[in-house]
């Protein structure tokens, strides 16, 4: 009896465990790929398309920056001589290394006031340039681009200078705002003509013409009726 029961107990406990050796003689397991769906398909190609749309996109703006540079740094290096002329004759000359710095192109104070029978009052600090007796003035402060013209503020692209022995005045504030001086370009010269002519335009300045306001907004609880 005793016999029957540990037999029997042999074999549910060998029934119970699994065979760790390999199968030697069965044929191998197969195992299959899973395929990636169509849906997977799709968003691959739509990254790779991203991509590719940024990388050119990203070589445009690199390519686009460097032409512009170019460009410009074309352009800066095309620097002019200066010469100014009164009643068409000669007055002073200067070569383009003389006349520009990194601001851009300059005339000399003194020969400006010479042409154009200039006066200036101020200081170290501000000056004012005086055009002749009828009492428009260019207030000027030092080594700044801001001016006033008869109290008009304005700003240039280039400060006035002012120097141990005469200040020196972008050639823009001459062309843009004093009328009755006269200034060119030869782009084939590569030279800036300040001239004036005798009997020419009475020198003033360019009255700056005030932006129209629109009609001043109060709502209807701030107004007060009698």
């Amino acid at each position: 009896m005793n016999n029957t029961n540990n037999n029997k107990k042999r074999i549910s406990s060998y029934a119970g465990k699994q065979s760790s050796r390999p199968n030697v003689g069965g044929k191998p397991a197969k195992r299959y790929k899973r395929r990636p769906s169509a849906a997977k398909k799709q968003r691959i190609i739509s990254v790779l398309i991203l991509f590719l749309t940024l990388y050119a996109l990203i070589n445009l703006l690199v390519a686009g920056f460097v032409y512009f540079s170019f460009n410009r740094q074309a352009k800066e290096a095309q620097i002019y001589s200066l010469r100014l002329n009164y009643d068409g004759k000669r007055m002073y000359s200067h070569d383009a290394a003389s006349v520009n710095n990194a601001y851009g192109l300059y005339v000399p104070f003194g020969e400006l006031s010479e042409l154009c029978d200039l006066s200036i009052v101020g200081d170290s600090e501000a000056v004012v340039i005086l055009l002749g007796a009828n009492g428009d003035g260019i207030e000027c402060r030092s080594n700044s681009s801001l001016i006033f013209i008869n109290d008009s503020a304005v700003r240039l692209s280039a400060p006035v200078l002012f120097g141990s022995d005469d200040f020196l005045i972008p050639v823009e504030l001459v062309q843009t705002y004093i009328i009755g001086v006269d200034v060119t370009y030869d782009d084939k010269e590569k030279l800036c003509v300040i001239s004036r002519e005798a009997d020419g335009t009475k020198l003033s300045l360019k009255m700056l013409q005030p932006t129209e306001l629109e009609k001043t907004y109060f709502p209807e609880e701030y107004k007060v009726y009698q």
